[in-house]
């Protein structure tokens, strides 16, 4: 499943923008009167963060703007980073509920991700340190 790579992140796309979307939450109806009907990305974003539930079943799909979407991701990163844990599943971004078999599977799915992004971006480092000692001596030679 993890080796389908970008296909199965394509596919997940459409997917969740294929699903019917869930009724506005009580605070995003408030924040649409509050705002005079007028909602920026960010605070989209944060009502979509605010509906993000426990469990597969409770998950909500990734947003069709991309401005939203990346307000959207950053909410959830900067949750991650303080002790949340909500991963993007089949569903969509959800908390998941240790025990439960999909829960559990899409949460192993996804960290295998995160590692694998995480051994490329080290390689990508090394390499670049390797190329940038090489430049470094081309131009060392060139100044003698």
């Amino acid at each position: 499943m993890v080796s389908l790579g970008c296909r199965v992140t394509k596919h997940l796309y459409i997917v969740y923008h294929t699903e019917t979307p869930k009724p506005r939450s009580t605070a995003t109806s408030q924040l649409l009167v509050e705002k005079g009907g007028n909602l920026n990305a960010k605070d989209i974003a944060q009502s979509m963060f605010d509906r993000i539930g426990d469990g597969n079943k409770n998950a909500i799909g990734r947003p069709d703007n991309p401005s939203v979407d990346r307000q959207l991701r950053s909410l959830i990163e900067r949750a991650n980073m303080n002790g949340d844990v909500i991963i993007s599943g089949m569903n969509g971004y959800y908390r998941p509920i240790p025990g439960r078999l999909i829960d559990d599977m899409e949460y192993k799915a996804y960290m295998a991700k995160e590692k694998a992004r995480i051994d490329s971006l080290r390689v990508k480092q090394e390499c670049m340190q390797v190329a940038y000692a090489y430049r470094q001596l081309e131009v060392e030679a060139c100044v003698k």
